[in-house]
C-alpha cells in the first residue's frame, strides 16, 4: 500500500486511538487516497528438455482505492453542512492459470549448469502462452458523497463496471541473450507481447446505484429511506490487456553454484495493478545444494522503484536432474 508502515499496522490495530493516531493515520494518507495492491503467483511445475520447454502456473491480483475522505468520516465521524465525496474509488481483481511452451536457439540458461550452457554467443528464445481467465471485475468509473444536515442525512453512489467469468487468451514473449564470456550474459526480454484474455463467458457490463434518501428518524422507522438498484447494461464479450514489459538483465556466475542478477523492468501499462515507474531489482543464487538427481536452488533478492517502492523476497525450489 501506498500509506501504512507495518510498524503503523501493529501499533493501531485493535488499540484505542486518540486523537494523535487518528492525525497520524490520516497523515499517511495522501490526497489521491489509499492504494492497496495484492497477489499471488503459483508455479505448478516447469519441465525443460533439450531447447523445449512448457511450464503452467497461476496469477491472482486484486487493488483497490479508497479516497481519503472515506477515512476522514470512519476516524472524526461527520461533520453538519459538510460534504464528504468518494469519487475516484476503484477496484480491480484478475485471475487467471497459464500453460506456456517455449523454444530457445541455446539450452536454457537460467535452469543449465554452467558445463550444459550454450556455446552461442547470441541466443534467441520464444514463448506463446495459453491464457485461461477464471475471474475478472473492475469498476470503471465509482462516485459517491455524504452530507449532513441538521434536519436529515443525504447520501448517493453510483458505479459503473465490468464482470468476467471466464475466457481465454492468448500471450507472447520474446527474449535475447547475448554471452560476453562463459560467466556473463545479457538479456533482453519483451513480455506480454499483444497478450490479453477475452473474456466470453457470462460477460457483463452494469451500473450500480444506491441512495439514502433524506434520513430522519421517522423515515428510519418506517424503512423506506434506501434504495438501490443493479442494471446490467451490456453482455457483449470485452478483453482485458496484461501488461507489456521491457526487461533488460545481466547474469554473472560467480562460481559454478552461485549466480548474481541485476534487473531493470519498465512497463508500459498504467492501472491499479501496474505503475509506469520502473523497477530495479539485484538477486543472487546459490545452487550448491543436491542429493543424488536433485538440485535445491536458494534465490534472495532486494527490488527498488514501482508502485512498492520497495521490496524483499526469497524463492526456494527443486529441479529434478533428468529422469531415469
Amino acid at each position: 500500500n501506498n500509506s501504512f508502515t507495518l510498524n503503523q499496522y501493529n501499533r493501531f490495530s485493535g488499540a484505542f486511538l486518540d486523537e494523535q493516531a487518528k492525525n497520524e493515520i490520516l497523515n499517511s494518507i495522501p490526497r489521491t487516497g489509499l492504494w492497496f495492491n495484492a497477489g499471488a503467483n503459483l508455479t505448478g511445475f516447469d519441465i525443460f528438455y533439450n531447447n523445449f520447454s512448457f511450464s503452467v502456473f497461476g496469477v491472482g491480483s486484486l487493488a483497490f482505492r479508497v479516497p481519503r475522505d472515506v477515512f476522514d468520516l470512519v476516524l472524526y465521524g461527520n461533520e453538519l453542512n459538510r460534504c464528504y465525496e468518494a469519487n475516484g474509488l476503484k477496484a480491480k481483481t484478475i485471475s487467471y492459470w497459464s500453460a506456456s511452451i517455449s523454444y530457445s536457439s541455446g539450452n536454457h540458461y537460467r535452469n543449465s549448469p554452467a558445463n550444459e550452457r550454450s556455446k552461442r554467443r547470441i541466443n534467441f528464445e520464444g514463448a506463446i502462452r495459453y491464457l485461461g481467465g477464471i475471474y475478472y471485475f473492475e469498476t470503471l468509473e465509482a462516485h459517491g458523497y455524504l452530507l449532513t444536515t441538521p434536519s436529515f442525512l443525504l447520501s448517493e453512489g453510483n458505479a459503473t463496471y465490468r464482470l468476467g467469468r471466464g475466457g481465454k487468451g492468448v500471450g507472447l514473449d520474446l527474449i535475447i541473450n547475448y554471452a560476453f564470456s562463459s560467466n556473463l550474459r545479457a538479456f533482453l526480454a519483451l513480455i506480454n507481447l499483444n497478450s490479453g484474455i477475452n473474456w466470453t463467458e457470462n460477460p457483463e457490463n452494469g451500473y450500480l446505484n444506491f441512495a439514502l434518501d433524506s434520513i430522519n428518524w421517522y423515515r428510519v422507522r418506517q424503512g423506506d429511506f434506501f434504495r438501490g438498484n443493479k442494471t446490467v447494461t451490456s453482455t457483449e464479450p470485452f478483453r482485458s490487456t496484461l501488461p507489456f514489459y521491457i526487461m533488460v538483465s545481466a547474469d554473472y556466475r560467480i562460481n559454478p553454484v552461485t549466480k548474481s542478477k541485476l534487473l531493470l523492468s519498465q512497463s508500459f501499462n498504467e492501472s491499479q495493478l501496474t505503475s509506469r515507474a520502473p523497477i530495479l531489482a539485484t538477486t543472487i543464487e546459490f545452487q550448491g545444494l543436491s542429493a543424488k538427481s536433485y538440485r535445491f536452488p536458494i534465490e534472495i533478492g532486494v527490488s527498488l522503484g514501482g508502485k512498492e517502492k520497495f521490496g524483499i523476497g526469497y524463492s526456494l525450489g527443486l529441479v529434478i536432474k533428468k529422469f531415469s
